[in-house]
């Protein structure tokens, strides 16, 4: 392929110092809106922020439009999802340590660990919030994800608890000591915010001590048919069952798997399930499914050999992406990624491209014969964003970083067109382009959002 093939072109790019993990979510006419939490306070604009979880929109030229603060000082790991209409957005939380009371405006959840809010997208006015409380929990709880139909609100993550249920609406889950972590999907009525089902996936003998490679799901995304949810996620235990239903699934070699299934939007009944594995580790960590096509997109992290479908794949610690055919659940093609340390979010446009973000680990990296330029080149702890046609052909490829920078990629969406919007933290400027805008200019741990055309 050569230089003329067109690349992502940097739209704006905001930064702010100070701030813990963000995500990134964006509605059909380009606004955007990213949700995390505030070390210390700092001003975006005129605006004022104040140390503790908070959500911001920006507009389609990355002007501010609004920002509201989320009280709690215990809030982490806030993650952000837009609805199909554009009306509301939905943030889910997880309270470390005590249980915390969650509120926005006229919306306030019962106190729990995990929170579920339904806020107007125009204003950022809260319309409605929920919690699950965890019993006997081991404090290793994660919430990894949130997405919504605009009918069901789903939460995926990780749970370490005797019992998983939401405080308004009656839903749970029951664990047993010997399962040790679990992965947990827990949807909720879009309309009312009331618990409507729960699943809980992974298997026994799973190791009780916490890692990448513990039960987990990573991801849950609203497939192209509006009706069932994709979920990746790695799986240590044998076999992974899920509460909801579907076959056992029986671990591929002894190490941790990966995992992506399909589950019913209205129930959370599961359709199809399918592990990845070898004589090496993998780990699912984020699914797609093209609305022009048939396929599934899947990416991770592998470390040895791991068959991904159509060959035994050996990594040494790399990221991978895979298309999946879901009528056989057989892998149509797959890429090892030479130099990139992990995949962390895959995702589709109306034409059916596949769009992958995360992380690089050395210097010179290229893909398919395209290298990324600048600074980038030196990096060793960068980002890159790339693009897929259907069929598997490279289209274009970015990276970012600094010979001092550390970039940590956190997530990336699409709109319908292809425009790309992303997040991440990183501790010192980079350069955005060596063609497009100057470095973003930043101090101590700064989160970053970057807006790319199609």
């Amino acid at each position: 392929m050569d230089a003329a093939v067109p690349r992502g072109k940097t739209l704006w790019a905001r930064t702010w110092p100070n701030s813990g993990l963000v995500d990134v979510a964006v509605d059909r006419a380009g606004n955007t809106f990213v949700a995390g939490v505030q070390g210390e306070a700092v001003a975006i604009d005129s605006l004022l922020l104040a140390k503790g979880g908070y959500v911001i929109c920006f507009g389609p030229d990355g002007s501010l439009r609004w920002a509201k603060q989320i009280p709690g000082s215990n809030l982490v790991n806030l993650k952000v999802a837009t609805d199909p209409s554009g009306a509301f957005i939905y943030i889910s939380a997880l309270a470390a340590g005590p249980p915390a009371a969650f509120r926005l405006d006229g919306a306030m959840a019962a106190a729990g660990r995990i929170f579920v809010m339904k806020v107007e997208a125009a204003t950022g006015t809260g319309v409605w919030a929920n919690s699950i409380a965890l019993e006997e929990e081991m404090d290793e709880t994660l919430v990894d994800r949130i997405a919504t139909n605009g009918r069901e609100v789903v939460v995926a993550g990780r749970f370490a608890a005797k019992s998983l249920a939401t405080t308004s609406g009656g839903v749970g889950l029951t664990s047993s000591p010997e399962r040790g972590f679990d992965g947990f999907l827990v949807g909720f009525t879009a309309e009312n915010g009331l618990g409507k089902w729960a699943s809980r996936v992974g298997g026994s003998g799973d190791s009780t001590a916490p890692s990448v490679l513990s039960d987990r799901l990573s991801d849950v995304q609203v497939a192209a048919d509006g009706e069932h949810f994709l979920v990746a996620g790695g799986m240590a235990g044998d076999p992974v069952t899920a509460t909801t239903g579907g076959a056992a699934l029986s671990r591929i070699g002894t190490n941790s798997n990966a995992f992506v299934g399909s589950f019913v939007a209205v129930d959370g009944t599961v359709e199809w399930s399918r592990l990845y594995g070898g004589t090496g580790k993998a780990v699912g960590i984020s699914a797609a499914s093209s609305s022009v096509s048939d396929l599934v997109y899947f990416g991770g992290w592998i470390s040895g050999q791991v068959d991904l479908g159509t060959d035994v794949a050996a990594g040494n610690d790399q990221g991978y992406v895979l298309a999946m055919d879901t009528s056989h659940r057989s892998t149509r093609w797959s890429k090892l990624l030479d130099g990139v340390g992990a995949v962390c979010s895959v995702r589709t446009d109306d034409a059916g491209d596949l769009m992958a973000y995360g992380s690089i680990s050395k210097q010179g990296f290229s893909l398919e014969g395209i290298a990324v330029e600048g600074e980038a080149a030196g990096t060793t702890s960068g980002a890159f964003v790339a693009k897929w046609s259907s069929s598997g052909e490279l289209l274009w490829l970015k990276g970012y970083g600094s010979g001092d920078a550390h970039i940590v990629p956190l997530a990336m969406v699409v709109t319908p067109s292809g425009g790309v919007r992303m997040v991440g933290l990183t501790d010192h400027t980079f350069i955005m382009s060596p063609d497009e805008q100057p470095a973003l200019q930043t101090t101590n741990q700064s989160a970053f959002v970057i807006a790319l055309a199609p």
